[in-house]
């Protein structure tokens, strides 16, 4: 005992929690890349087609309180509010861009209701605040609400890939999928009637072995 050197064991030990990490990161990264389909995206790819009744029936009650909200406000037709032709720029920050599907929901009742004095123009957002706008303008809102619901769902499902060393390339695959289904049925005319309507910035994680850094796009 007295040969013992406790700075060293502390070193030691670091060095494999680092190797241990590093491991299931290559490996995760690795995956990733490769576009192979996880547990995660096995089951998102399915509940994509056919969302599970939970999902539908925690969309439906969000709208139904999104409607009530609205309702509430508005409840005197004579109501003003300072609003014309708006712009919308979505906050960033992985899946907390979620938080705007909330708002989204209130804004496009009140659109509905008041099309000459709530006009929404052109949308902006870098990373996944520039996704979900985009994404609920090709696929609709309901469509986009059962996405975050879902996921969500599979989070808590397989907790053990959404772990801080392996959540982001988890995320990375599973919405490189996405873009891929929610893009299959756009036409040259659709995107034509994008331009001047999106201003975005997202990012994808970049390839190994380089992974951290983010592979920019940007989009008008």
């Amino acid at each position: 005992m007295d040969d013992f050197n406790p700075f060293f064991f502390v070193k030691f030990m670091m060095f494999r929690l680092i190797l241990f990490v590093a491991v299931i990161f290559l490996s995760t990264c690795t995956k990733a890349q490769k576009g192979d389909l996880s547990p995660v995206d096995h089951t998102f790819q399915q509940w994509y087609a056919n969302p599970p009744p939970e999902v539908k029936a925690a969309a439906f009650a969000l709208s139904q309180y999104a409607q009530s909200l609205v309702d509430t406000v508005f409840v005197n037709e004579s109501v003003v509010f300072p609003f014309g032709s708006v712009d919308i720029v979505c906050s960033g920050g992985g899946n907390m861009a979620a938080y705007y599907m909330g708002v989204h929901l209130a804004m496009s009742r009140v659109s509905e209701r008041y099309p000459s004095r709530l006009r929404r123009v052109r949308y902006g957002g870098a990373s996944a605040g520039g996704e979900l706008p985009f994404q609920i303008w090709t696929t609709g809102q309901e469509q986009s609400m059962l996405v975050g619901l879902m996921y969500g769902k599979i989070m808590e499902i397989y907790p053990d890939y959404f772990q801080w060393y392996n959540a982001a390339f988890t995320n990375d695959a599973s919405w490189r999928l996405l873009a891929k289904w929610i893009t299959s049925n756009l036409t040259q005319n659709d995107l034509g009637n994008m331009t001047g309507f999106f201003e975005l910035s997202p990012h994808l994680l970049g390839p190994l072995p380089l992974c951290c850094p983010r592979e920019q796009l940007h989009i008008t």
